[in-house]
């Protein structure tokens, strides 16, 4: 049986010699999905300058690729707000082909709005 907080133990009538465990109630999980961003022009071209360069980089794949390990997303996700409860940015940062699209402006301009998360 499940004992409230605002109860006094009497109430719940424990035989003589009965067993009562007790253990803490987990604290609620409080999650914060970051806002949507709007991304001006400039910013948009600093981003995709900066991303082609690193896509071109011969050690991004295997950074892309780490990811798929449970412990390193894990770290990842602890990181940055939103991101554990957003499984199509997950899926975005395991693949590379999908994170070239973000080279394209306008998939950049409505990945900051809907997952802005990925942009952290």
């Amino acid at each position: 049986k499940l004992l409230s907080n605002s109860e006094k133990l009497d109430k719940y009538q424990v035989a003589d010699g009965g067993l009562i465990m007790a253990t803490e109630k987990p604290r609620p999980q409080v999650t914060t999905n970051p806002a949507a961003v709007e991304l001006s022009q400039e910013e948009v071209r600093k981003f995709i300058v900066s991303f082609k360069t690193a896509i071109k980089s011969p050690s991004f794949t295997k950074v892309v690729k780490r990811l798929l390990e449970k412990e390193n997303l894990d770290n990842l996700t602890a990181a940055c707000p939103g991101l554990e409860n957003d499984q199509l940015a997950q899926a975005f940062l395991t693949k590379p082909d999908l994170l070239s699209h973000l080279c394209d402006p306008e998939t950049l301009k409505k990945i900051a709005k809907t997952h802005p998360c990925l942009l952290e």
